[in-house]
C-alpha cells in the first residue's frame, strides 16, 4: 500500500527489517508482522537501501542525486550527500567500508566512507565505467561488479586503485539489471532484461558458465 513505486528491497536479517524504497519515501517494514514501523520522507527518486548495522546507519540512493544516510534505531534522517546523477543501485563493502552506489546517468561509481560526518561528507572522486550502470555486487576481497545496462557488459573495478580492470560481455543475455553474488562459489548471477535471461558467471574469469 502507499504512494510510489519500487526497485530494490533490501533485507536487514539481524534487526528483521525490509527496507522498500516508495520514491519520494522509504518505508521499513517489520518482517515478523509485516507491520510498517517507520516511514523515512524527502526523497524525490529512490531507488535502494544499504545498512551497515556495526555503524547503526543505512544509506538510501536518491535519482536526484544524493544519498541520505539515516539512523537504524530511530529511523531519523542523519544528513544528505551529494551524488551524481541517477544515483542507483547501492552496497556495503565491509571489506573497504565504503558505501558504492552506481550513478546511471553519470555512468560513474561512486564511494562514500560509512562513517564519515553525516553533516560533512562528501563523495570520493567517481570511477569512469564506460555505460550506464544499473546494480553492483562486491566480493569483500576489493573488487565490484557492474552490471553496464546500456553496453551489455559487467565493469570490473579494483576498489583500491580505483579503476575499471575489464568489462565482461554478458551475451547471450542483453540489458543486465540485477545482480546477484556467490563469493564463496566464485559465480554472479545476472539478470538480464533483454533478451530475459538469468546467467551465471565466473568471477575468476568473466565466463558464462549458465
Amino acid at each position: 500500500g502507499g504512494e510510489g513505486g519500487f526497485d530494490y528491497i533490501t533485507v536487514d536479517a539481524k534487526s528483521h527489517r525490509l527496507y522498500v524504497p516508495r520514491s519520494t519515501h522509504t518505508m521499513v517494514i517489520d518482517a515478523d508482522s509485516g507491520k510498517t514501523v517507520a516511514d523515512i520522507a524527502g526523497q524525490k527518486h529512490n531507488h535502494g537501501v544499504a545498512v551497515v548495522p556495526e555503524l547503526g546507519r543505512g544509506f538510501i540512493s536518491d535519482g536526484a542525486g544524493s544519498i541520505v544516510i539515516f539512523d537504524l534505531k530511530t529511523n531519523s534522517v542523519l544528513g544528505t550527500v551529494a551524488a551524481q546523477d541517477d544515483a542507483d543501485g547501492l552496497v556495503y563493502d565491509k571489506s573497504t567500508g565504503l558505501v558504492l552506489v552506481a550513478c546511471g546517468d553519470a555512468g560513474v561509481l561512486i564511494t562514500l566512507k560509512a562513517d564519515a560526518d553525516p553533516k560533512t561528507a562528501v563523495i570520493d572522486a567517481p570511477i569512469e565505467l564506460g555505460g550506464k550502470p544499473e546494480y553492483l555486487a562486491a566480493d569483500g576481497a576489493g573488487k565490484v561488479y557492474v552490471n553496464l545496462e546500456d553496453k551489455d557488459q559487467v565493469a570490473v573495478v579494483d576498489l583500491k586503485a580505483r579503476k575499471v580492470l575489464a568489462h565482461w560481455p554478458v551475451a547471450p543475455g542483453g540489458s543486465p539489471v540485477g545482480l546477484a553474488i556467490d563469493t564463496e562459489k566464485h559465480k554472479l548471477f545476472i539478470g538480464c532484461s533483454k533478451p530475459q535471461k538469468m546467467l551465471v558467471m565466473s568471477t575468476d574469469d568473466g565466463k558464462v558458465v549458465g
